[in-house]
């Protein structure tokens, strides 16, 4: 992988951490926050900002906010397989304890 290209691609990855960390008002733990994460790179932060997920979050419901995970798998109206399968792994990694909490 050309130096760049990851150059790049850490550079998205942290403006999406920057985007889950200032929108969101409760700790999250690091797994919390690979799952957060995941969803601004794929959905974008708009969406996490206006989201039921994040007003949830941001309740203090951790638990609820990562079920709202498993909603977001629908693109045009359909529900997409490969949407189903990433949220369902951005909703176990969100449910798993930190190992440093």
């Amino acid at each position: 992988i050309p130096l760049r290209l990851v150059g790049s691609e850490m550079c998205i990855r942290d403006r999406a951490i920057s985007g889950v960390l200032k929108y969101t008002t409760v700790d999250l733990n690091e797994n919390e926050l690979g799952a957060y994460t995941d969803f601004v790179l794929n959905m974008g932060v708009t969406k996490y900002r206006r989201s039921t997920l994040l007003r949830i979050l941001n309740s203090g419901d951790h638990i609820g906010a990562c079920k709202q995970l498993l909603r977001w798998v629908y693109a045009d109206g359909e529900k997409y397989q490969g949407l189903i399968n990433r949220r369902e792994k951005g909703y176990a990694l969100c449910m798993k304890p930190s190992e440093n909490s």
